[in-house]
């Protein structure tokens, strides 16, 4: 009897020296899987030359992005593009031309952000200015204070047709 008791009190105590360790004990995770943190948010691609690419799903407009560079938060973006040229068209219309240093394009949004000497023309008509934005859904301007408009009558490449301009008026 003693031996046997000799040996459980060398395995105790043994057993009280390697707990801290980590050993002998069973290699559980600490958390669940459902417990663990989400994962990170994907990270910036940066790309040469792109070309992206947006169109309407029902085929009225398609939309199209050159760029020096870019760079992108995931495979769908939002794209921001330098020293980048855009090609909008929309069916039976002539097509819009789109230039500026920076682009953003949002493909969820429908919508192309431009910035820093931004022009953007199409039959005859000119907009330039620091940040215009294009709404490519409606396929209208969204211009800032500061944005310059200029009309070049008879190069419109279609039927002539009087021009309006809505203006608020300051109360």
């Amino acid at each position: 009897m003693t031996r046997v008791r000799l040996w459980i009190a060398v395995g105790a105590s043994a057993l009280a020296l390697l707990a801290p360790a980590g050993c002998g004990r069973p290699n559980l995770p600490k958390s669940r899987p459902e417990e663990s943190e989400a994962p990170a948010a994907p990270l910036s691609t940066r790309m040469e030359s792109p070309i992206i690419k947006v169109s309407d799903p029902q085929g009225g407009w398609t939309f199209e992005a050159r760029a020096k560079t870019g760079e992108a938060a995931g495979q769908e973006g939002p794209f921001q593009l330098s020293e980048a040229t855009g090609e909008y068209r929309q069916r039976g219309q002539p097509p819009v031309l789109m230039a500026a240093d920076r682009v953003l394009v949002d493909k969820q949004a429908e919508r192309v952000e431009l910035q820093g000497a931004v022009r953007i023309e199409r039959a005859g008509i000119l907009v330039e200015g620091e940040h215009v934005a294009y709404d490519l859904k409606a396929g209208k301007v969204i211009a800032s204070a500061g944005t310059k408009c200029t009309l070049t009558p008879g190069n419109t490449g279609q039927e002539q047709r009087p021009v309006t301009v809505d203006k608020e008026e300051k109360q």
